[in-house]
């Protein structure tokens, strides 16, 4: 479907666009979402991709570290390419969309191939993001989990794309972590920034405490808390 941008008033005559990607998202953010555009960002790179940065923030990414400028090199103040690839969630771009708030306002989306890069930890899609189907030409999702929920109530294509990883450095053990080496590790993530209801940590350590006995010393449960120190009611 043409996306909702191309309803309005469009740009005319049509920009004459290069090959090559303008990506959108948390670049500067650190957060997992910021993480995973900086990724991103590296893949293009290496393969040699030409692409731009329009770096974004929302009132929930404000509350974050903003000072990631690793790739500051990248921003541009316009966007010369044929495809956007916006790494932003479903939500997040309704309401970046709607208040005029993307980078270079809604007008960004017209005239160019516009990719979701969406991830969603349960099964169902919430009926509400389903708007923001129609700003996108086709979602990627980093799991094939977030794809079956996605492409239940999508109205276009839905593609796995998993999550870029650089390693470097020498070798990585537990001791690195402070963690012993023989039990079997589970490992929970959190962000106290995040939604508790969403990242669900109490969840995780229920499971864990039904699941084995207090005295089972063959397994163990790792909690890793971003932003433990600036929201201190969230670790009680």
């Amino acid at each position: 479907p043409p996306v909702e941008a191309q309803t309005e008033a469009p740009i005319h005559p049509p920009p004459l666009l290069n090959p090559g990607v303008s990506l959108i998202g948390y670049t500067r953010t650190e957060i997992g979402l910021g993480e995973a555009s900086r990724l991103l960002a590296k893949s293009f790179e290496a393969i040699q991709l030409p692409f731009g940065i329009l770096s974004h923030t929302d009132p929930g990414a404000s509350l974050a570290r903003n000072q990631d400028m690793s790739w500051v090199h990248k921003e541009i103040n316009h966007a010369p390419y044929q495809v956007n690839l916006l790494h932003m969630n479903p939500p997040n771009l309704r309401w970046a969309y709607d208040l005029d708030a993307l980078p270079l306002g809604r007008k960004v989306l017209c005239h160019r191939y516009n990719i979701g890069y969406w991830a969603w930890e349960m099964p169902v899609f919430p009926d509400e993001w389903c708007s923001a189907f129609d700003l996108v030409h086709e979602v990627w999702a980093p799991s094939s989990f977030i794809v079956d929920s996605v492409q239940k109530k999508s109205t276009v294509p839905v593609i796995h794309i998993p999550h870029a990883i650089e390693v470097q450095g020498g070798v990585r053990n537990r001791s690195i972590f402070r963690l012993p080496d023989k039990p079997f590790l589970f490992l929970s993530m959190y962000d106290t920034h995040s939604l508790n209801e969403r990242k669900n940590p109490q969840g995780s350590i229920q499971a864990f405490k039904s699941a084995f006995s207090a005295n089972d010393t063959s397994v163990g449960l790792v909690i890793k808390v971003n932003n433990a120190h600036t929201n201190p009611v969230e670790m009680e």
